[in-house]
């Protein structure tokens, strides 16, 4: 497990690519897709946000966040007809 320091920057990120800087997106475009009855929002966060990896629990537990954000964003803005993705790369070694 990472150390409690490592884990709350991670978390706590104020830039984009945290679950920090993911619910400003939302709020700050939400609204204005909202007001123009449509837009599209598209999140990147990572494979390991979905099944994780040995030793990076901070980094997982983040990008799971970010697919989170994106699900209840999705819900909550579809009624404006604003779009919510989120992509999730993954790479692999051939065997």
């Amino acid at each position: 497990m990472p150390s409690s320091g490592r884990w709350r920057r991670r978390l706590g990120r104020r830039d984009r690519r945290g679950p920090q800087g993911g619910l400003q997106l939302h709020q700050g475009r939400g609204a204005v897709f909202q007001e123009q009855k449509g837009g599209k929002i598209v999140a990147v966060a990572s494979i390991n946000g979905l099944r994780g990896k040995f030793g990076q629990a901070n980094y997982a537990a983040a990008k799971a966040g970010v697919i989170g954000l994106c699900k209840i964003g999705a819900r909550e803005l579809g009624r404006y007809n604003v779009n919510v993705n989120v992509v999730c790369p993954a790479s692999s070694t051939p065997t």
